[in-house]
């Protein structure tokens, strides 16, 4: 979805990050091998499964073989609508870039944009939702950050007759679509973490690995981390363990990072959850005196990009947010106008890249000042 990658990036962890105000839980916890695995269809124990060289493994995911992009509406002119639109924090690089897509592409269509920023508050969430509904808008797009939270409010937009089309909602591409939302958008986290795996295969066969995780209970995120873990080990790296922080400020992540060096000192790649976790573990790494640690984020964002640059990070997953962004203004479109219905179920944003020192010179950040 965004139109400077250079590469296709296929994401789906990017990373996104949606935290819970409320449940912010103290301190770092933390989980072995025999608990990262994901239990949903195609989510298979990595643990059970043999490697294979890195250029050995097909991509067999729930995610392959989904419809990429929804089908091209023809533009009505003088149409007028509404799109509501809810995003968890567009202070998150990540998450301002989607948020633009969606508005810049509803206003060439003609539309009227509301957005809601919930500064990664549930509760707000959940009151802008309302609000929103009583403006009445054609169609809402909305990215929650806890499903459940948003169900009673999704259950009221249901009976005013109003789409929604979501992000990620659930974020394993095999389980149903969340009652009450009409289409899915997923970023491609199972396809973000398969190529970070393959990428670090490629560079260091038989290589382990560690991951930074986050504790809260964020569906997307619990996914991406699974995935890294079965991938990886699909791959032929060696996984060590995980250590997970209690929420998404560089503080958490750099005493989650402290707490998975004591824990696994040789460890050859750390794997975060998004970039805002990797770039503190650089941090924490460089004063350590672990500078031979390669740590790998998730998002793209221009930071991180500089970062690689200079050595600091070995990598990060950059996703197409504003292709995420546009995908969904499109799927508003389509049903504000009734074209091309019924809209697919789910489709997948396949255009990432992977950022390494190889390419990143070629790269640029959709955030990017």
């Amino acid at each position: 979805m965004r139109t400077n990658r250079r590469t296709p990036r296929a994401l789906a962890s990017a990373c996104l990050v949606a935290l819970l105000a409320a449940l912010v839980l103290a301190g770092c916890g933390s989980s072995d091998d025999s608990t990262s695995s994901s239990s949903s269809a195609g989510s298979t124990a990595a643990s059970t499964t043999a490697s294979q060289p890195a250029a050995d493994v097909p991509f067999e995911s729930p995610e392959a073989g989904l419809p990429t992009s929804y089908p091209e509406p023809t533009v009505r002119p003088g149409f007028r609508y509404t799109v509501g639109y809810l995003s968890p924090n567009s202070s998150i690089g990540f998450l301002a870039s989607v948020y633009k897509g969606v508005k810049e592409q509803t206003e060439r269509f003609g539309g009227k944009f509301i957005g809601y920023d919930a500064n990664f508050n549930q509760d707000k969430q959940v009151s802008q939702f309302a609000d929103l509904l009583a403006q009445h808008p054609d169609v809402i797009v909305a990215y929650p950050l806890l499903p459940s939270a948003l169900a009673a409010r999704v259950r009221e937009a249901q009976a005013a007759g109003i789409p929604i089309v979501t992000n990620d909602t659930p974020p394993d591409a095999s389980l149903p679509l969340e009652p009450g939302y009409d289409t899915n958008v997923h970023q491609g986290l199972d396809i973000a973490r398969y190529r970070i795996a393959q990428a670090v295969a490629r560079e260091s066969p038989g290589a382990t690995y560690a991951l930074l995780g986050q504790s809260l209970p964020v569906p997307s995120l619990r996914y991406a981390m699974d995935r890294s873990h079965y991938w990886g080990d699909r791959f032929g790296n060696r996984f060590v363990g995980e250590v997970d922080a209690a929420d998404d400020t560089p503080n958490a992540g750099q005493q989650a990072m402290t707490a998975l060096l004591a824990k696994y000192p040789d460890v050859d790649y750390v794997i975060a959850y998004n970039d805002t976790a990797a770039e503190a573990a650089s941090a924490v790494a460089r004063s350590s005196g672990k500078t031979d640690v390669k740590i790998v984020g998730d998002g793209g964002d221009a930071t991180a990009v500089r970062m690689i640059k200079s050595g600091q990070l070995w990598g990060t997953y950059g996703p197409d947010e504003r292709g995420i962004g546009v995908q969904q203004a499109i799927a508003a479109y389509d049903l504000a106008t009734r074209q091309h219905l019924p809209l697919p179920r789910n489709i997948v944003i396949t255009s990432g890249t992977m950022v390494t020192r190889d390419n990143v010179d070629d790269y640029t950040p959709a955030n990017d000042a």
